[in-house]
């Protein structure tokens, strides 16, 4: 997932995830403990099969989890399942736990947070709702008393307490991270290519560095800039790098990598844990995604790339490395990539290409 809040959605669904296990082995020991279960008067005739529905829903999502970050439909189904899994066995254990009186009221507080983090007021709402409705049942299937009466009026107030003032604490915190999200992207995002911008460029590499990690790294110029700016105009010079900033920014994040706006016509793209092998499969792809972009004009762009690998490298010896080899591509055709190894890729050639 791409943004802070589906982050902070994955982290807060693995934190409900350990909070169902730590409730089922307090469960357990509640119903198997002589003192305790007696002390309450717990029901274990159909617990042995909720515990068993339990274990198997909880691995299943327990495993799902390492899943949820790169596939946001099955984040939103785990989502919807946890919440109503949680619903049922609170229900569940309130009958096999004393009704009313049961000491796992509590479990309907959690329930309705967790609704409300995802779905806001409504989640908070349907999830009171639901819970209340529930309890309800229950409550008027005993036998009538002021004690039971107080008890059912206290806590559905304050359930509704809970869920309304969890709605409007989630609601803010949910406008500041968006706000958040806003102006990080301004200090981390180029405003016209949409790319990452030098400064997190810099602060990239020296993560990679610090991290001694394996990482190839792409120094791109677009071939022949000045000349579209001047025969073109600025406007048109604007529209090629907006071009150029999609086609590159999504391939890279496709093959796993990223792309950024080193300066002016100058690009950059980092692959971690490639190899220099591995970075010919990538320009070939690159070229062949430039290669089928038309600009406004009826021509296409051409790039040259300096390619250099680093593995625990200092950062400005990989950059400089790869400049250097983007200076010697550009001067010696353009259209073509250099590798650090020595070996040479040439973009294929559009009848088209004006640049």
């Amino acid at each position: 997932m791409n943004s802070l809040r589906d982050i902070t959605d994955y982290k807060t669904e693995k934190i409900f995830s350990w909070l169902r296990w730590i409730f089922l082995a307090l469960s357990v020991f509640m119903f198997y403990y002589p003192p305790v279960s007696s002390l309450l008067e717990l029901e274990v005739a159909s617990f042995p099969l909720l515990i068993s529905i339990g274990i198997l829903y909880m691995s299943i999502t327990q495993f799902s989890l390492g899943k949820m970050e790169k596939d946001p439909i099955s984040a939103k189904w785990l989502t919807w399942s946890g919440i109503l899994f949680d619903f049922t066995a609170f229900v569940w254990l309130l009958i096999l736990s004393g009704g009313s009186g049961s000491p796992f009221i509590p479990i309907a507080y959690l329930i309705v947070m967790h609704a409300a983090i995802y779905w806001k007021a409504v989640g908070a709402l349907v999830s009171s709702a639901a819970v209340t409705a529930s309890y309800s049942v229950i409550f008027l299937g005993e036998p009538y008393s002021w004690m039971n009466t107080f008890r059912f009026l206290s806590n559905i107030s304050f359930l509704w307490i809970i869920g309304l003032f969890g709605a409007l604490i989630v609601l803010r915190e949910r406008s500041h991270l968006q706000e958040k999200q806003f102006f990080q992207k301004l200090v981390s995002r180029d405003y016209l290519t949409g790319l990452y911008n030098h400064r997190s460029f810099q602060e990239e590499i020296k993560k990679l560095k610090e991290e001694r990690a394996e990482f190839i790294l792409l120094m791109g110029d677009i071939d022949f800039f000045k000349r579209v700016n001047d025969e073109y105009g600025h406007t048109m010079g604007d529209a090629v790098l907006q071009q150029l900033g999609k086609v590159l920014g999504s391939q890279a994040e496709l093959m796993g990598g990223r792309a950024f706006r080193y300066g002016g016509e100058e690009l950059a793209l980092i692959f971690s844990d490639r190899t220099l092998e591995q970075a010919e499969a990538v320009i070939e792809e690159l070229y062949k995604k430039l290669g089928g972009l038309h600009l406004p004009g009826n021509f296409t762009v051409s790039m040259s790339f300096g390619v250099a690998g680093a593995g625990g490298k200092a950062d400005e010896d990989v950059v400089n490395r790869a400049d250097a080899l983007l200076y010697r591509a550009k001067h010696s055709g353009r259209g073509r990539a250099l590798l650090e190894n020595g070996k040479v890729l040439r973009m294929p050639v559009s009848r088209h290409d004006a640049m």
